[in-house]
């Protein structure tokens, strides 16, 4: 009976045991889940010629534009993000007195996107790859003025909206402050289908093919949990 006992004792001292490393290893194991707040980017780089043959360069430049979420399994994680932003649109062009054209608009965006992505290391500075299904959303409304061959307007109100559908891949850095603190940067290519459409006049849709280029897609701060 007394080794009887003593077994028993040494059994639940070993299950006592392994139950508190096993809580111990999950606390302070890798954390799962990461929310975070895309802090700037910069996307939609063009570049091409002005209506004087000018060589031009644009871009979208945001400021706290959207928010994203993250489940890491070892070295994936499946990701998901939404982002908006408004802008105000002004356009003055009269390369010459035959032509004037001006704008005064507001352009409001819609993001989503859902993907897959995939890091390399496991130090506290990581690179990553990743490949996003995306869904844009545009709404431009104003009014504008024009004069030339093609006739004359003055405050001519409109409403345009375009849908994008398509694939986006890119690749980024991520640095963890602390265990629960990161932050992140990356850049990405999208090409997609897109569909446009004059709401005000019901005019025919659109339908063309395109690419983004996002020299800066998100920089972000994420909390893991």
């Amino acid at each position: 009976m007394k080794n009887l006992a003593l077994i028993c004792l040494f059994i639940s001292t070993i299950s006592l045991a392994q139950t508190e490393s096993a809580s111990v290893s999950k606390e302070n194991g890798p954390s799962k889940n990461e929310l975070g707040l895309n802090l700037f980017s910069v996307t939609n780089f063009e570049r091409g010629l002005s209506t004087v043959d000018k060589r031009q360069y644009s871009a979208d430049f945001n400021l706290f534009s959207g928010v994203y979420y993250k489940y890491h399994f070892g070295k994936n994680a499946w990701r998901a993000s939404f982002d908006f932003n408004q802008k105000s649109i002004f356009t003055n062009v009269a390369p010459n007195i035959s032509y004037y054209y001006s704008e005064n608009a507001k352009r409001n965006f819609i993001g989503l996107k859902a993907g897959y992505e995939r890091k390399f290391g496991n130090r506290k500075l990581n690179a990553f790859v990743f490949s996003d299904l995306i869904f844009n959303y545009y709404n431009l409304r104003g009014v504008h003025s024009y004069s030339g061959c093609f006739g004359w307007g003055e405050n001519v109100p409109f409403n345009e909206e375009t849908f994008e559908y398509g694939l986006a891949g890119g690749a980024g850095i991520r640095y963890a402050i602390s265990k629960n603190i990161a932050l992140s940067y990356e850049f990405s290519a999208q090409g997609f289908c897109s569909v446009y459409q004059d709401i005000l006049n019901s005019g025919v849709k659109w339908v063309e093919f395109g690419y983004h280029l996002n020299p800066a897609n998100k920089l972000g701060f994420a909390i893991a949990f």
